[in-house]
């Protein structure tokens, strides 16, 4: 009997070193195409003044309590442009905001307020600007694809157990 709890002991733990000598699971899939965005601080701190004159008066000093216009950060701002490209934000600003004046701000302004909303969802600032050019724009990816409405088992609210 006790040979068997000795044999049984081993293979137990025979087993148990198996589990954690597995391979590690493969990193999560980035996007196929584009890049992290990356704009400075003093870009943020531009949208931010950009932000208070031009933007807050419908969405709100914190971005999320305007009496006319939808959240910029939280939940609202990733249903609606994680996954995206800063160039889809920064073209529906120009033609759709503010919306008595589409279009008229610069396109540095629009492009800087992006950056202020941006870094209000969590992205923090980096050593190099953020261009303006569409192409440029076209490449930068807004992180949180998997929270995107239509995003593949999106859908549910973030923190939702499902039975």
């Amino acid at each position: 009997m006790r040979k068997w709890i000795i044999l049984s002991a081993t293979l137990m733990v025979g087993i148990g070193v198996g589990l954690y000598a597995q391979a590690p699971a493969p990193a999560p899939a980035r996007p196929a195409t584009g890049t992290l965005v990356e704009f400075t601080a003093g870009q943020s701190a531009q949208g931010k003044t950009a932000y208070d004159q031009a933007c807050a008066s419908c969405h709100g000093r914190t971005l999320d309590n305007g009496q006319f216009g939808p959240a910029l950060r939280g939940t609202t701002f990733n249903m609606n442009w994680a996954g995206g490209t800063v160039a889809d934000l920064v073209q529906y600003m120009t033609s759709k905001m503010p919306p008595a004046a589409p279009g008229s701000l610069s396109a540095t302004a629009y492009a800087q307020i992006a950056t202020y909303v941006l870094q209000q969802n969590g992205i923090a600032p980096g050593p190099r600007e953020m261009s303006t050019a569409a192409a440029a724009l076209a490449n930068l990816r807004i992180p949180g694809a998997a929270e995107r409405r239509g995003a593949p088992g999106g859908g549910l609210t973030p923190g939702v157990a499902l039975p």
